[in-house]
């Protein structure tokens, strides 16, 4: 389940870590989910950027 869960969040968390732009992010991110509205995006990137930023943190205590 977790490699599940990282082939999924990974070109996410990567999207969020080539984006120095809120707004630009949000426009690639709506590119790719055509299907989701406003709301859900926003709430989507909310949970993507937070996974990224605790990923970041965590392998950083790795090291």
């Amino acid at each position: 389940l977790n490699k599940q869960g990282d082939q999924l969040i990974k070109p996410l968390i990567n999207m969020v870590r080539n984006y120095s732009d809120y707004d630009k992010l949000r426009e690639a991110f709506a590119a790719m989910v055509p299907d989701l509205s406003s709301d859900e995006i926003t709430e989507t990137l909310t949970k993507v950027i937070f996974l990224a930023e605790a990923a970041g943190r965590i392998s950083e205590n790795a090291e």
